[in-house]
């Protein structure tokens, strides 16, 4: 995956967290959410690492399942 659609995917992220930020809603995804989506993601094909190798994707993992605002790139959760 390219650097440059890496960096637009994190800038888009912060911009989703920073739009519920400053609406008042969550931006952390509880716990049991955090929890199903690693399980997830510990099973998947596109893992690599600690990286998700998706085209759309190419997230670090314990930092995406965290976020309210992101979904898997293949649906999964």
């Amino acid at each position: 995956m390219k650097i440059f659609h890496r960096v637009g995917n994190f800038f888009g992220a912060m911009e989703r967290v920073a739009d519920n930020a400053i609406s008042g809603r969550d931006v952390l995804a509880p716990p049991s959410f955090v929890v199903r989506r690693r399980s997830l993601c510990d099973t998947c094909l596109l893992r690599s690492g600690l990286t998700c190798q998706h085209e759309d994707c190419g997230c670090v993992i314990v930092a995406k399942t965290r976020l309210l605002t992101e979904k898997c790139p293949i649906g999964r959760w």
